[in-house]
């Protein structure tokens, strides 16, 4: 029986389809210091070139590009993960998105952070889930990953 969606999970089951098929099929490394530009078309359809990019980011004014926290966590790992960076150029790249002039993030902050804390040997998904509960006021975490490192005055506790 074939699946049936409607509204919002139609148009996500179709966007996704249709991503699919503007995705490269095989994955190729950025270089390891890329520009903002680069670091964006990774995450845009193959048809989009770097200078698109550039250029897209060029002609915007302050702030006009809006990127939540999901993409810059979705960034993050696939340089971490997917093209392998080293993590000082992970840390950097998401540096250079959060202070962007043209690119607006909710919490900037708490992204430096972040990236601060991957340099210290945190990975990412600890590092974020860490710093918004620490953001949010909340001092204690329950997880059912054993191996997280508290940060900053968050306890981590197994059920």
């Amino acid at each position: 029986m074939t699946p049936r969606f409607r509204g919002c999970a139609a148009s996500a089951a179709r966007a996704c389809t249709s991503a699919a098929r503007t995705r490269p099929r095989r994955i190729e490394r950025p270089p390891a210091s890329g520009s903002l530009s680069n670091l964006i078309t990774m995450q845009l359809p193959v048809a989009f070139s770097a200078d698109a990019a550039r250029s897209l980011i060029a002609s915007q004014p302050d702030g006009a590009l809006l990127l939540p926290d999901v993409a810059i966590t979705e960034l993050g790992w696939v340089l971490l993960r997917v093209y392998r960076w080293p993590i000082p150029e992970v840390a950097r790249a998401l540096r250079a998105v959060v202070t962007h002039k043209s690119i607006e993030v909710a919490a900037p902050r708490l992204w430096l952070d972040i990236a601060d804390d991957l340099e210290q040997g945190h990975g990412l998904v600890d590092a974020y889930l860490q710093r918004t509960a620490l953001h949010a006021g909340i001092s204690r975490l329950v997880t059912f990953d054993a191996d997280m490192r508290p940060i900053g005055g968050v306890s981590c506790q197994s059920p």
